[in-house]
């Protein structure tokens, strides 16, 4: 949401160009692909893939030659989801250095959310409660 309240300000809408109907397709497709690095959903998107990749195979029919825009769309927005989970989940196959510093960020955020769930009295989520974090890679 915040990249989206970044090109509502003045001469930071790059995507001013684009009709209503493809920013909002835009749109969906960036919150899914956002939605999609929770793990929560790791195992249904491995399940739907793996569907998907039994379909492929039975009808042989390839990527993106859906006919109707609706299937199309649906692999486009599949396949992204996919590359941006995986772009997150590859951290721990940096260089040292790089993967600690980038955990270190990441424990932070958890943390700063679990902070504000606290300040507002909701339940703080997984991994997000700082007072119970006392060891990173078991945090992972």
């Amino acid at each position: 949401s915040e990249a989206f309240r970044v090109l509502n300000k003045k001469n930071c809408d790059f995507l001013n160009s684009l009709g209503e109907l493809d920013y909002k397709t835009l749109r969906k497709l960036v919150v899914s692909m956002v939605l999609h690095t929770d793990m929560a959903k790791h195992h249904g998107s491995i399940r739907q893939l793996k569907k998907t990749l039994a379909f492929k195979a039975q009808t042989k029919s390839g990527w993106l030659e859906r006919n109707d825009s609706e299937g199309w769309m649906s692999e486009v927005s599949m396949l992204l989801d996919l590359c941006v989970h995986c772009a997150d989940l590859s951290g721990p196959c940096r260089p040292w250095p790089l993967m600690h510093q980038w955990t270190t960020r990441v424990l932070e955020e958890f943390w700063k959310q679990g902070d504000m769930e606290k300040d507002h009295g909701l339940t703080v989520g997984p991994g997000n409660d700082r007072a119970k974090a006392k060891n990173m890679p078991l945090g992972q």
